[in-house]
């Protein structure tokens, strides 16, 4: 443990299904924040959780900069390429600036496409941090953001507009149709079958990997998952949460259809865009549990706080579905909040919800996560501690200030 300017830092390991997983966790009573950060190396958590994220412009985070540091923000504005030596930066209609640095989860995604963002609306997710490499006499603050929204960049043109367009589940659906002819396919790179989409057997050639959307999965082959700005390793699973747009030919092998690629470009994820888990490649034996949640169980929360469950396994996240109930506690008969919405970050195995409204202050709120709820290999949820009710497998408490 030790304490740096205020804030408490934590040095915690928590268990996986056949690993420890490390991290830092940081409480920072000033300024209300926590954040979960896994350490270096093998041994480091790839899950990385901030506490609830503010909605900030350019300029209110350019007057006051400090009060904004290790605070998730959401901010929006014309973007302006970096120059020289500075960041990139996002500029809102009073011509106030915030710089803004990709993830390194994300950077090469953000290199290519970042191309066609010049003048164009831009919407990042991301923390404030002060940056120690600044020359600048004064102190230098950029957005480091893990999130991006470009819907309001115009469509960069398809690699190949010769090629018939398909969506994966489209192209496994109508494989004889599509056999022997030109497709285009865009999907989530899920690497060399690292998450067991594809029947291990049908891997053939070192250069298979695997192309996912929703449940379908092809392998594409020929040409390995790189281009002229990425590189992706079909071997680590940090490159995963990359979408690609390949054009090639369709063929089966084996019973299972192949795109053998001619072209292979770096594309943001689509609009709604999901895949959804097979297996976890430490078998069925463990069912999944809630190992981790922001805010904390029993934590006071801001009246606009988001809330992140993770899990210690991949889970099927149709089953959240009528499963997960938020509401006052103090309203037993209340069915929750019609507009929240539910997210499923596969990378980090979490849920996010948003409960889309201000939450009342100095209301007690309970999220119950209900019987039904189940991992990619259809094990059902268990309490974290003792035994779950017939219909309520784990509840969270949490107040909102006042």
């Amino acid at each position: 443990m030790a304490v740096r300017n205020g804030a408490v830092e934590l040095a915690l390991a928590h268990r996986e299904t056949d690993h420890l997983d490390g991290g830092i966790l940081t409480v920072d009573p000033r300024r209300r924040v926590v954040i979960w950060e896994g350490i270096d190396g093998d041994l480091g958590c790839p899950a990385k959780v901030y506490g609830s994220t503010w909605e900030a412009s350019p300029a209110e985070i350019a007057e006051s900069p400090a009060e904004f540091e290790g605070e998730a923000v959401r901010v929006r504005g014309r973007f302006e390429a970096a120059a020289g030596n500075a960041p990139a930066r996002l500029v809102d209609e009073s011509g106030a600036a915030v710089f803004v640095t990709a993830d390194p989860d994300i950077a090469r995604l953000v290199a290519v496409e970042a191309k066609r963002w010049p003048g164009q609306t831009l919407e990042v997710t991301g923390v404030v941090r002060r940056d120690t490499t600044a020359p600048a006499p004064a102190p230098r603050y950029t957005v480091s953001f893990w999130d991006f929204d470009a819907s309001a960049v115009p469509a960069a043109p398809a690699i190949s507009a010769a090629a018939m367009t398909l969506k994966l589940p489209e192209l496994l659906a109508n494989a004889d149709g599509a056999k022997g002819r030109l497709v285009r396919v865009v999907g989530q790179f899920r690497g060399r079958n690292l998450y067991g989409d594809l029947p291990a057997p049908s891997f053939r050639h070192r250069l298979d990997w695997v192309l996912k959307d929703d449940r379908a999965a092809v392998w594409v082959t020929g040409r390995a998952p790189r281009g002229r700005d990425f590189n992706l390793d079909p071997n680590r699973q940090d490159d995963v949460r990359t979408w690609l747009e390949v054009v090639g030919h369709a063929v089966v092998r084996d019973g299972q259809v192949v795109v053998r690629a001619e072209k292979v470009a770096l594309v943001p994820a689509p609009s709604a865009a999901r895949v959804k888990a097979v297996r976890i490649a430490a078998g069925s034996s463990v069912h999944p549990v809630v190992v981790f949640t922001l805010p904390l169980d029993g934590d006071r929360v801001r009246s606009d706080a988001r809330f992140v469950i993770q899990f210690n396994k991949y889970m099927d996240d149709d089953s959240f579905v009528g499963h997960v109930l938020l509401r006052y506690a103090d309203s037993p008969g209340s069915g929750g909040f019609p507009t929240m919405k539910l997210a499923y970050d596969e990378g980090k195995r979490a849920l996010i919800i948003d409960t889309g409204v201000a939450l009342e202050p100095g209301r007690r709120l309970e999220c119950r996560l209900l019987s039904g709820i189940v991992d990619a290999d259809g094990l059902a949820l268990v309490p974290r501690q003792g035994t779950a009710a017939p219909d309520v497998i784990d509840v969270l408490h949490f107040e909102v200030e006042r």
